[in-house]
């Protein structure tokens, strides 16, 4: 049996992870010492709130346009939603990191390397449902969550060799 999901409703996980995302980092900015790493998650932030308010614009795009759906089975449909609900910058995701005292620098890297990287797979799902004229934005975003993703990693490494933890 396939399900129709409205397009509409896949960019607002996206703007969800976007307004999460910003969140994460900013609450980051206060949780550390050192200028340079509060200098990063405060860029990381701002770079979150530019991709928040493109996927705004891209919804008021798509709400005011046809009301595009999908055809999607359940498999695919559960895979979907599990992704973008169980993965990411999403409220379970949030909670769980504020919720409880912040480990080590390292865990908080592992924490968003791994976020950079299922938000840019996430929205590479996006592309294939979107209209051929808004996909060019969406790519930008996808390849500067995957340069969030390098940038991240490199910060960690530095952690590593600099025997900080």
């Amino acid at each position: 049996m396939n399900y129709n999901i409205a397009v509409e409703d896949i960019v607002k996980m996206a703007v969800k992870i976007e307004e999460n995302g910003e969140m994460v980092y900013r609450y980051l900015t206060k949780q550390f010492e050192g200028e340079e790493i509060k200098r990063l998650f405060t860029l990381l932030a701002d770079q979150e709130t530019y991709h928040r308010s493109y996927f705004e614009g891209l919804l008021s795009t798509l709400t005011k346009g046809s009301q595009s759906q999908m055809s999607l089975d359940q498999d695919k449909l559960d895979h979907l939603k599990g992704f973008a609900g169980e993965h990411v910058f999403l409220p379970d995701n949030v909670l769980a990191l504020v919720g409880k005292k912040i480990g080590s620098k390292i865990e908080v890297f592992d924490f968003a390397i791994l976020a950079e990287k299922e938000t840019a797979e996430f929205y590479e799902r996006l592309l294939a449902l979107i209209p051929a004229e808004e996909r060019s934005g969406v790519e930008r975003i996808i390849g500067q969550e995957r340069n969030h993703f390098l940038i991240l990693t490199k910060e960690k490494e530095k952690i590593l060799n600099s025997g900080e933890k």
